[in-house]
């Protein structure tokens, strides 16, 4: 389970101090947290207003955060590049192959990402849609990575990129391979972290 976002609201923020008492949040708004791909840790700062000098530390935080979680991989394959805007559907994703020319002395192959609900994932802060692969296959098996991409389209639901392969002659033989999740879920975790010492 490897999130691509993390975002904790400050109002769902419960602390107290060894005396039952609260230890109040200093700020409003949310933690909106970015997790980049091969992360094994993510810092939240949470503000607090500073406490009483006898208060020596938090015996409770407690709160809540909303992960967002990238489903089930799913592998598009496409081995004519004759048509343009040939569409492949499966579960809550469409993956759009617009088309495929020469750009001078490589190939451009723009690629539609569209996802029935993206529960926010594709905000132009985050930038997990862009290590999706896409790769060219030849006769042989090989596998071909693009030499660069670029966004050509973002909005709620939908990613467009255009990949460049450096490709010499035709692409006879050759398969484009995308993979992406299949739907992103929002999952709901609470905890609680006891006995803080305060500096």
């Amino acid at each position: 389970m490897r999130p691509i976002n993390l975002l904790h609201l400050l109002e769902d923020v419960v602390a107290t101090d060894e005396q039952g008492n609260p230890v109040e949040v200093d700020g409003e708004g949310a933690l909106d947290v970015q997790v980049l791909a091969g992360e094994q840790t993510v810092t939240l700062q949470i503000p607090f207003k500073l406490p009483p000098r006898n208060v020596e530390k938090i015996a409770s935080l407690k709160g809540s955060f909303t992960a967002l979680i990238p489903g089930r991989m799913e592998t598009f394959e496409f081995e004519s590049f004759n048509r343009a805007n040939q569409e492949q559907r499966k579960a809550g994703v469409a993956v759009i192959l617009e088309n495929v020319r020469r750009n001078n002395q490589v190939w451009e192959v723009r690629v539609r990402v569209r996802f029935d609900d993206a529960e926010g994932s594709l905000q132009s802060h985050l930038s997990w849609i862009f290590n999706n692969e896409c790769y060219m296959l030849d006769a042989a098996g090989e596998r071909v990575d693009p030499d660069t991409f670029e966004t050509t389209r973002q909005t709620e639901n939908e990613v467009g990129m255009a990949y460049y392969y450096g490709i010499e002659g035709k692409l006879n033989g050759y398969k484009l391979i995308y993979k992406t999740p299949a739907v992103i879920i929002p999952l709901e975790m609470e905890y609680e972290v006891k006995d803080i010492p305060l500096p």
